[in-house]
């Protein structure tokens, strides 16, 4: 088959946009485990200034290399061959690259270390564990932590100052005591996209309003345009989050009675939470209906 300069223009901006799409699903930050670093050991720290771990701190003078960063455990990276007896402390500092900064909801920190560490992003103490409360090139841990395996930590994106593009990722990392048997310390960085949520605007019909009741009755619930599931619960909960909620793609038609206590607990108030919900969306935010029973309050 031959491809008209035309043709040829449109295929390769379609390979473009299903490459852009495809990096986009994978995730917004992936910093690898093994990843290159720039580091500075504690020996050679004694004047580091205390804006070391901002951006405006020049490291070209620092040595490179990949983690984990260890001795005396591990496999691979670099291997701190003069660490012990010397030095206790290793300063890192790498970059990362996020994209769509404000759809990204939680960022996953996987750490494999021996024995504490302080994180930085972009100048922003972000996460720290078996650190000590002073910071100085000839800190100790506080406790014995082994390594071996990464542990998750993930933590909300409020917490943490993305930037659009590169963003700066700064390490110090504590061993023990200074003639401890062994150091390791490696690090992986994850996050990916929110889906955005089904716009409230589009409404959810119930046929009888919130308030006051006598007896029990049949309740529908319809989505106010097609094309959309219907998620809800009965027994208070999110039906964006929770693990009770009940899906279909049609009306929803159930019974509001006060006595019924199956998928709830048995109260004079039947709350019935609706969400709405479409392939590629997380549910909308939900509309709640409390429906009183007033000869089961009193």
């Amino acid at each position: 088959m031959r491809f008209t300069p035309l043709a040829r223009k449109y295929t390769v901006s379609l390979v473009l946009a299903f490459t852009l799409i495809g990096s986009s699903i994978n995730g917004q930050i992936d910093f690898s485990t093994g990843s290159s670093y720039r580091y500075l050991k504690g020996s050679a720290a004694a004047s580091l200034p205390g804006d070391w771990m901002t951006p405006d701190y020049n490291d070209s003078g620092w040595s490179q290399a990949n983690a984990p960063f260890r001795y005396g455990d591990g496999a691979g990276g670099t291997v701190l061959g003069d660490m012990i007896n010397n030095y206790s402390t290793l300063y890192l500092r790498s970059s990362f690259n996020a994209f769509s900064t404000d759809r990204i909801k939680t960022i996953q920190f996987r750490v494999n270390y021996d024995d504490g560490f302080v994180i930085w992003v972009n100048g922003t103490r972000v996460l720290s564990r078996n650190a000590p409360a002073t910071l100085s090139n000839t800190a100790l841990a506080p406790a014995n932590h082994e390594s071996g395996t990464f542990e998750l930590y993930s933590i909300d994106s409020t917490g943490v100052p993305l930037v659009e593009g590169t963003n700066l990722l700064c390490i110090q990392a504590f061993n023990l005591t200074l003639n401890s048997s062994d150091f390791l310390f490696d690090l992986g960085i994850e996050a990916a996209l929110s889906q955005p949520e089904v716009s409230d605007t589009v409404a959810i019909s119930f046929s009888h309003e919130a308030g006051f009741f006598d007896t029990p009755f049949d309740l529908a619930i319809t989505p106010g345009e097609p094309g959309y599931e219907l998620v809800y619960t009965i027994d208070g909960s999110n039906p964006q989050t929770s693990s009770t909620a009940m899906r279909t793609t049609t009306s929803a038609s159930l019974r509001v009675d006060p006595e019924i206590t199956a998928g709830r607990p048995r109260t004079p108030v039947f709350i019935v939470r609706a969400s709405l919900a479409m392939a590629g969306y997380s549910p909308s935010r939900p509309v709640t209906k409390s429906f009183i029973f007033i000869d089961k309050v009193l």
